[in-house]
């Protein structure tokens, strides 16, 4: 639960930076991100209570349509575990 909470607000954060939206830095201090946490888990259909390995993943690549999500090994970044749409220019 507190991995997928971390992940939408990690995610929440990469869109504004991609998108230049002035929220971006308060964001970053995770400043303001109470509201749009809990939107954007609600609007991708995640569960909270049935969460696995790659089921946020996989609900958040299907919300995010416009963006490549792309999961990486933590100090390895030629580790990729997860990719999700190909065809998008906007990576997050």
């Amino acid at each position: 639960m507190k991995k997928t909470f971390f992940l939408a607000q990690v995610l929440i954060i990469a869109k504004a930076k991609v998108n230049g939206k002035p929220k971006y830095k308060s964001y970053r201090n995770v400043c303001g991100l109470k509201k749009p946490v809990p939107e954007l888990l609600s609007a991708s259909g995640i569960n909270l209570n049935n969460v696995g390995p790659f089921n946020e993943f996989e609900q958040f690549k299907i919300y995010l349509t416009g963006y490549k999500i792309i999961l990486i090994v933590p100090l390895n970044t030629d580790s990729v575990i997860f990719s999700g749409n190909f065809n998008s220019k906007k990576k997050l």
